[in-house]
């Protein structure tokens, strides 16, 4: 064996070699360490700046929301309230004691009312009992004119459904298919539930023409009744 000692000075050239590619890989290292820090950094910002500006549109969106829903709510008093007192003004010379009834009905239907207005949501229940209500007050305006019935599942009672919802369309029944309509007329409310949906149905006597006759219904209505019922269902789903 051949043994070669090395020199002061070729150990030391030898000593800086090696010391600079240790400061070579420790700077590239911390070089690469620095920038995927900086490269998180930038995500959680704009992850954070996109959540708050998220929230801001979520809390402008449900103002607009709320705004939105009592426009609505308030369209839908006024005209039934001046139908209802206009049938109460007809019976108070001829038939106090009906005239009576329909006052006390309209003020348990008012009551009703007003707590429906208090909240955005109602149980299925109070929305068909505010029906009843309603309905009742109109059996006494159109006497044996009108034929009505409400069937409901009573597993739809508790389901939750935008306040307010039937009363417009219940409406629109009594006006478009009694009010209008020549001889007997019905109204119809059906609710079932059938594979996780609620199935709401109103039926009314449309125009004085046999129900068998589809080709004599009117085009469908886009009136403030249907028109609030879209956009409340909208809003919420």
């Amino acid at each position: 064996n051949l043994l070669v000692a090395a020199s002061p000075a070729e150990r030391q050239s030898a000593d800086f070699a090696l010391y600079g590619q240790f400061v070579a890989v420790s700077l590239t290292t911390d070089l690469v360490n620095y920038v995927i820090a900086v490269a998180w950094w930038f995500v959680f910002v704009a992850g954070r700046d996109q959540r708050r500006a998220q929230a801001r549109s979520d809390r402008w969106t449900a103002r607009l929301a709320a705004s939105e829903l009592r426009q609505l709510r308030n369209q839908l008093q006024p005209h039934f309230l001046a139908n209802s007192l206009n049938a109460v003004l007809a019976f108070v010379r001829t038939d106090a004691a009906i005239a009576d009834e329909m006052l006390a009905r309209l003020g348990r239907y008012l009551d009703q009312l007003g707590r429906a207005n208090s909240t955005d949501l109602a149980t299925l229940g109070e929305e068909l009992s505010l029906a009843r209500e309603y309905l009742a007050i109109h059996h006494r305006r159109f006497g044996a004119r009108l034929v009505s019935s409400v069937e409901s599942d009573e597993r739809c009672d508790a389901v939750r459904v935008p306040s307010l919802l039937l009363q417009p369309l219940v409406e629109n029944a009594v006006v478009h298919g009694v009010e209008s309509h020549v001889g007997p007329a019905f109204v119809r409310l059906r609710c079932r539930l059938h594979e996780g949906r609620l199935h709401i149905e109103i039926e009314n006597s449309v125009g004085g023409h046999a129900e068998s006759d589809e080709s004599a219904l009117p085009e469908p209505s886009r009136g403030v009744g249907l028109s609030n019922a879209r956009e409340r269902i909208r809003w919420f789903y």
